[in-house]
């Protein structure tokens, strides 16, 4: 009894010290939290493996995991690979582990009719408890359930705790949301190491005979038995995408956005750019080709400027923009002067996604998309020289109203530079698409007429096209 009244202070001094390392525990201990595994305290199940919850004297909780009673070496193994793997691990997205037990006794059982000695071995892991429950019990689409910020506090959550697994060597190997347990305020937290691998310093890829996992997580390659860090990027496309849509695999962007667009009821704007830049994370993220998926460095990059610029559109309400003109308009422009930063810089494709801008903040940094701004004509559209107030430029183009296959001509080439980011390619900053009413002369009356405005915003570029720079020698 006082080793285990030791061993509950101990635990307990480890719920309040974040630094405090795992400990061996004895059978004894484990068995007395969780009332000798009753089942009354079973909180989940898994292939290897149940798990239990152990109540501490201050009311406090525990999760114990009692892998399968087995002499196989199968077993054994999964349970070491947990151990190494989560022993080492402390970041606020991975479930923390207290201490584990690995206790062998020798019993008279009986085999075959006759009773024999056999070895009985004892696995266990003591971590965290988090109350939440795993994330499958919360996934719904987009009508019902979790509200945005929730969602995407997830994702991010687990993007992060991911990027960490990553930079430690370790590759997770069954992420799904099954293996994802959520605290009270939804604080994701990665747990179920038992197929983990841990890759050397300079190791990027391994193949397998033993090919495991979950169907519909894991990554085409994993077929073939090929496991890399892009293996774990592809279950986390999934798990976006369902986190977004309520369904797995491949979603059209347009079609989530007008979803969560009718749920949120409110027109496209910062909340609208979060979904979309998470919806195309996902799409990356699944690509049958592991070299197109994005790693989770990238990613991590992404959310934190998309995050820095969502803030700067929320929080300034008051300052001396104010004096510069109305607020959404000198906010956009510092967007787009971010963006074309980030095109100086060389940033990564993930980094630069185009923007929706009005069509009222357009109009007024090409002074009414007058005369003496127009830079460039053709046979889609007018080109302008727009003005921001930090002193950059871009260049707005305006396109003509055009219906049927110049339509289609427009659209490809959006969709187009939509993709494309590289140092010798016009940047695509922006687009817009806007329906408006305004009054128009019909047979010498004004009448109130709905147009349709399409624009595209681009990097702006000195020197003008290379015609002007070709002579004959």
């Amino acid at each position: 009894m006082d080793s285990e009244a030791s061993m509950l202070d101990h635990i307990e001094r480890m719920l309040l010290d974040e630094s405090a390392e795992p400990s061996d525990m004895p059978l004894s201990f484990l068995r007395a939290i969780t009332n000798n595994f009753s089942d009354e305290q079973i909180i989940g199940r898994g292939g290897f493996a149940v798990v239990y919850e152990g109540r501490l004297r201050n009311g406090r909780s525990v999760a114990v995991k009692k892998f399968s009673d087995t002499t196989e070496l199968p077993d054994n193994r999964y349970y070491i690979k947990e151990v190494e793997s989560m022993i080492r691990l402390k970041h606020k997205n991975i479930v923390r582990v207290f201490g584990y037990c690995a206790d062998t006794q020798w019993k008279m059982v009986q085999y075959h009719g006759r009773h024999v000695i056999a070895e009985i071995r004892q696995r266990l892991l003591c971590f965290e408890f988090v109350p939440g429950g795993s994330l499958d019990k919360y996934i719904s689409d987009m009508s019902e359930g979790l509200e945005w910020r929730q969602r995407y506090q997830i994702i991010r959550g687990i993007c992060e705790g991911l990027h960490y697994l990553h930079e430690e060597n370790v590759l997770h190997l069954d992420v799904k949301p099954g293996n994802i347990l959520l605290d009270y305020n939804l604080v994701p937290k990665i747990t179920d190491f038992g197929l983990s691998r841990c890759f050397d310093d300079k190791q990027t890829r391994a193949t397998t005979r033993n090919v495991m996992g979950t169907l519909g997580y894991m990554a085409p390659e994993s077929s073939s038995g090929v496991i890399t860090f892009k293996s774990d990027v592809y279950s986390l496309g999934i798990i976006i995408t369902e986190m977004l849509t309520g369904r797995k695999g491949y979603c059209q962007i347009e079609y989530v956005l007008e979803s969560w667009k009718t749920r949120l009821k409110m027109p496209m704007g910062d909340t609208l750019e979060q979904i979309r830049v998470c919806v195309e994370i996902g799409i990356m993220c699944i690509d049958s080709n592991p070299d197109n998926r994005p790693d989770l460095r990238h990613i991590i990059r992404v959310l934190n400027e998309m995050e820095s610029m969502y803030m700067v559109t929320e929080t300034t309400t008051s300052s001396s923009l104010v004096t510069q003109g109305s607020d959404e308009h000198v906010i956009t422009a510092k967007i787009i002067a971010a963006i074309t930063d980030e095109k100086q810089q060389k940033v990564s494709l993930l980094s630069t996604l185009p923007k929706n801008l009005p069509f009222q903040f357009l109009e007024e940094i090409t002074d009414g998309f007058s005369k003496e701004r127009e830079v460039g004509r053709g046979g889609f559209g007018v080109v302008y020289k727009g003005l921001l107030v930090d002193g950059h430029s871009i260049a707005v183009r305006r396109l003509f109203r055009f219906q049927g296959i110049q339509m289609k001509h427009i659209a490809n080439e959006v969709n187009i530079l939509m993709e494309l980011r590289h140092k010798n390619i016009v940047n695509l900053l922006g687009y817009c698409h806007e329906d408006r009413h305004t009054a128009v002369e019909y047979q010498g009356k004004l009448v109130w007429a709905e147009t349709s405005e399409q624009l595209l915003c681009y990097e702006y570029l000195d020197y003008g096209s290379i015609d002007k720079y070709i002579f004959v020698f």
